[in-house]
Parts: C-alpha cells; sequence; structure tokens
C-alpha cells in the first residue's frame, strides 16, 4: 500500500497529539558561564557549576542557593547560599509572619567582598571575609536555611546587631545589643550591658562581661589607657595576642588559654594595680615591662592510666616562657582514674634534666608549686595502680563467643581478656519432608547439647524478571525458562491457568498480545503427588484506543518501539 507525503505527515502529527499531554514554560534554569549583566526572577534554579561575572540583580521574591558570583550583586530577593567575590548590597529585610521573622535577605553563602546591608534590610547568616557595612539590622533567623553568622573582616554599624561571631574590630556608630566579640568594639553609640566584649571609648579600654580575644589586638598610645575593673575578667584564647603597649590599670584577671599570647613591650602599670595574670606553661607573657606585673604560671594535669597498665611514668617539661624566680604551681587529679585504685607514688621535679643531683622539688603530694629555675624543669610523676583482681569465665556456644578475664573487684576495670571462638552448629543429616501439602524440601537440626537449631531447604521457583507486566497492544512476550526441579519434582508451565505450554531449552513465545493473560509455573511432586508450589506472572495488555491505533502503524512501518512497563525494549 503506497501511502502519500500529505497522508504520512498527518499520521506523524497524529501520533505526536497522542503522546503528549501538556505542554509548560520552563522557568530560568543557570548552568555554566554568564558575562553579561542579568536578573534572576522568582522560580529560577542555579546549579552548582553556575558562575556570573556580570553584574547580577535578584529580582524580589527570587531565591540565591548555589553558584559563584564574580560580579557586584543587587539583593532584592533571598540569599540561601552561594560564592560571593564582588561586592554586595543587601536591600531585602526577608519573608515576616506576623511578628515572627521567618528567614532574612542574607540567611546563607560565603561573601568575600564587600556587603552593605542597607536600612531596613536584614542578615540572619553566612560568612563574610571581605568588609560588612551595617544600616539595617543582623539579627538571627530561624529559616531552617540560616546558617552560622560568622564574621571574619572589620565591621562598620550603623544600625543594629543583636546576632553573630565577630572576628575583626566592631566600629559602632549604632546598637550592639547581642553577638559574640573576639575583637574590639570601637564604640561611639550604644552598646548594651548584656554584651561580652573589650569596649573602646574614645581613648579608653575597658572589659564588659567575660570576652574572649581570639586575634592579635594592640592597645596602645601616649593618651590611651587600659582599665581591667576588680572582679572583671578577660581570656586570650589559643590563637589570641594582646599586646599591652599603653597605660594599664589591672585589677581584674586576664587568662591565658594553651598556645595565648600576652606582650608589654611599651606599656605601664599604674599605681595600686593589685590584679592577677594567669600564664599556662604553653602560653607566653613576654617584654620589657612583663616583671612589672604580678602574674602566675599554672597547669593542672589529669593522669590516665590505660588499661593492663600497673604503673604509669611520665614526664612533662617547663617552657621557657615560665621565668626564673616565678612560681610554678601544679596538680594531679586521681579523681576519675580507676575509682580510687590508683595511687601517686611521688612527683619528681629537676632542673634541666632527669638526674639525681638535679632534683629541686621530691613530694607525695597532689598539688605542688616550686620556684622556676635559671632552665627548663622536667616534672615526673611515678602512680602505682593497686588492683583487687578477679577472674570470670564465659562458655561459648555454637553461635555466641565466650571468653576468659581478668578484672578488679574494686573498680570493675578490666585487666585481662581472651576470647573464646563460637564453636558452630554441627548438624544432623538432611531428612527429606514427605508431606505434599507443604512447600518444604528437607530439614536437620544441630546435634551439640542444648542447642537443636533447625535448618530448612524450600523450594524456590524463579521465573520471569517481575510478577506483573504491563505491555503495548499485539506485542511479542518472550519468557526465559529460568526454573528447575528439586528432586523428586517436576515443573509445568500453563497459559491462562489451564493450556499446558510447551517450552523448548530457551523458554516459549506469546505472540500479538490482545487480551490479559497468565502464565503459570507449577511444581508437582512425584509419588507423593499434589502441587508443591508455583509461580504466576500476569500480564496486562494496553488495549485503549491510541494503543491499538499506535499497534496498527507499528505494523505498517515496523518502526516504533514496544515498551515493557514504559521500558523500551
Amino acid at each position: 500500500m503506497k501511502i502519500s507525503k500529505k497522508m504520512l505527515s498527518v499520521i506523524l502529527a497524529l501520533i505526536m497529539i497522542a503522546s503528549c499531554t501538556s505542554v509548560a514554560f520552563a522557568a530560568q534554569s543557570f548552568s555554566g558561564t554568564y558575562n553579561d549583566d542579568l536578573t534572576i526572577s522568582s522560580g529560577a534554579t542555579i546549579s552548582d557549576d553556575a558562575v556570573f561575572n556580570g553584574k547580577v540583580t535578584i529580582a524580589s521574591g527570587a531565591t540565591v542557593d548555589n553558584g559563584t558570583f564574580n560580579g557586584a550583586v543587587t539583593n532584592n530577593g533571598t540569599i540561601n547560599g552561594g560564592l560571593f567575590k564582588g561586592a554586595v548590597t543587601n536591600n531585602n529585610s526577608g519573608t515576616v509572619a506576623v511578628i515572627v521573622q521567618l528567614s532574612c535577605g542574607i540567611n546563607a553563602g560565603t561573601f568575600k567582598g564587600s556587603v552593605i546591608n542597607s536600612g531596613g534590610a536584614t542578615i540572619g547568616g553566612g560568612t563574610f571575609e571581605g568588609s560588612l557595612t551595617n544600616n539595617g539590622d543582623i539579627k538571627s533567623s530561624v529559616s531552617s536555611l540560616a546558617e552560622t553568622l560568622n564574621v571574619k573582616c572589620s565591621v562598620s554599624n550603623n544600625g543594629t546587631i543583636s546576632y553573630g561571631s565577630y572576628y575583626g574590630a566592631v566600629n559602632n556608630s549604632g546598637t550592639v545589643s547581642g553577638g559574640t566579640f573576639y575583637n574590639v568594639i570601637n564604640n561611639s553609640a550604644t552598646v548594651n550591658s548584656s554584651v561580652y566584649a573589650l569596649i573602646k571609648n574614645g581613648n579608653a579600654y575597658t572589659v564588659q562581661g567575660l570576652p574572649t580575644i581570639a586575634s592579635k589586638i594592640t592597645l596602645s598610645g601616649s593618651n590611651t589607657t587600659f582599665n581591667l575593673e576588680k572582679g572583671s575578667t578577660i581570656y586570650i584564647g589559643e590563637n589570641g595576642q594582646l599586646d599591652l603597649n599603653c597605660t594599664c590599670t589591672i585589677n581584674g584577671t586576664i587568662i591565658l588559654k594553651d598556645g595565648a599570647k600576652l606582650t608589654s613591650n611599651g606599656g605601664s602599670l599604674a599605681d595600686g594595680s593589685a590584679g592577677t595574670i594567669k600564664v599556662p606553661l604553653t602560653a607566653s607573657f613576654t617584654g620589657v615591662s612583663a616583671s612589672k606585673f604580678e602574674y602566675i604560671t599554672y597547669r593542672e594535669y589529669e593522669i590516665k592510666v590505660d588499661s593492663n597498665v600497673e604503673a604509669n611514668q611520665f614526664t612533662f617539661s617547663v617552657s621557657e616562657t615560665a621565668y626564673k624566680g616565678n612560681s610554678v604551681s601544679y596538680s594531679f587529679d586521681l579523681s576519675g582514674s580507676y575509682a580510687g585504685c590508683l595511687v601517686l607514688n611521688n612527683v619528681t621535679v629537676y632542673k634541666g634534666r632527669k638526674d639525681d643531683k638535679n632534683i629541686i622539688l621530691r613530694s607525695s603530694d597532689k598539688i605542688n608549686s616550686f620556684t622556676m629555675p635559671d632552665s627548663n624543669v622536667i616534672i615526673y610523676v611515678d602512680c602505682i595502680a593497686n588492683h583487687s583482681e578477679k577472674s570470670d569465665h564465659k562458655d561459648p556456644t555454637c553461635e555466641s563467643k565466650g571468653y576468659d578475664k581478668t578484672y578488679c573487684e574494686t573498680c570493675s576495670h578490666q585487666l585481662s581478656y581472651t576470647e573464646i571462638p563460637a564453636l558452630g552448629h554441627q548438624y544432623s543429616a538432611w531428612v527429606r519432608n514427605t508431606d505434599p501439602n507443604s512447600k518444604l524440601l528437607k530439614s536437620r537440626t544441630c546435634q551439640r547439647p542444648g542447642c537443636g537449631n533447625p535448618e530448612y531447604k524450600y523450594i524456590e521457583i524463579k521465573g520471569y524478571d517481575v510478577q506483573d507486566v504491563t505491555v503495548d497492544f499485539r506485542s511479542s512476550l518472550t519468557f526465559n525458562y529460568n526454573v528447575s526441579a528439586p528432586d523428586g519434582c517436576y515443573i509445568q508451565w500453563k497459559y491462562n491457568n489451564n493450556d499446558p505450554v510447551t517450552a523448548n531449552a530457551n523458554g516459549f513465545t506469546i505472540s500479538e498480545a490482545k487480551e490479559n493473560f497468565t502464565i503459570k509455573a507449577i511444581v508437582y511432586s512425584t509419588g507423593v503427588g499434589g502441587i508443591r508450589d508455583e509461580y504466576t506472572v500476569n500480564v496486562t495488555v494496553k488495549q485503549g484506543f491510541f494503543d491499538r491505533f499506535i499497534a496498527f502503524f507499528r505494523g505498517i512501518f515496523h518502526a516504533l518501539p514496544v515498551f515493557v512497563d514504559g521500558v523500551k525494549q
């Protein structure tokens, strides 16, 4: 039969109509590199690999979760992620429901360039590494998208800060009511009393609350003063450094953490100062004015003895930062070790190196102190564990392990442990099942005393790859002969539960299926009779108008694909 080109076009058009149900217009989708200025609209999706080199405007209602922005960005929507290397201006105050703020204009992301938070706009999360000018609000966002707010750069605050961690100096001309400040707040407006910080008002530095310094801060200037009042405490963190190069009045406490630094190269201590500076052995206090301050060097060690160790002997050194003539105090906490079974034998302090002629202190006390000599010292600690030993044994079973162990009856500390492997089952010979109504083929039991664990083997049939399939109208379907009969049984295939099917070694085929049908594999017992097991494949044939229509042209062109469960064959 000849078909004209015009008729063929009509046929193909009908096929396309039958296959297409709806047409939708796609929203913006960004992937790859963009060099032009552009606007990101509401509903846009941005891939991780998207790179924007031009100026970008984020429209009201739009959300940015990913992407790298190398140019300037104006945000009128929401930023929930991404890397921003250029200048960012945030104009959005976020989404508000009743009086609860759900999200801010900026909730997350990394900002390496300058950021301006406009008046009325809000920031609730992100990492800021360039510079930050706040004319609006910086506060906690309760949106699930918000991340911790880390500000690693300097901040000019003309609005309100009530949230975040600040590692750079904050120049405040607005209000600071909350947040954690690891650097100086240079204040010319309002800092609430609840804020812990080192605050500079004019030329005077004061401490409010219990702040921690996490970077290098220098207090200097001929008219600059530092006043640490009685009862006030300032901490210098592991990577922190405080340079006291001004006139200082210290009646409170300065505590250095391990690795911290305190210097005083040009500072002076005001008369009447009676504060304390605590310097651990791994921190340092140096400078020409260091000797003018009253301070102590201290550290506490907790002794912990590993398993199966009866004596614990170790040493540690006092560094050169503990000066000659200073008092070095230390203590040993044994309360958490072996619940009272650990005994401190003695503590010996050596000058320079471990040698009897270099002993400067020998003590059996838990708390000790000594005067630092003109060199490093070695502190040698000797402990003995005084355990009350008891033995325990557990026999192994077929499935579980046993053990021999010893432990301390007083503190329960395990002193030794030997594992005994599980025995494994010792089964009898297989016994065949003769019940024609059971799928059980054979069984056996473990013969070890006290066990009797059974093991069974059942008849299993593996037929087609699924039990229910859907095929196109007039499809041909091949069933692989992928079943085997156990001893004493045989298998028969049936079509629609009645007609036996003869299969060759490779299986059998149902040609041009037009109606729904069932293929079933049945296992029959030899000798005792009865059905022992069966496997059914239910086949649904698509018989709708368009299914028959497409099948008609498939027969003409022999080119249209066949689908089984929606998968092209």
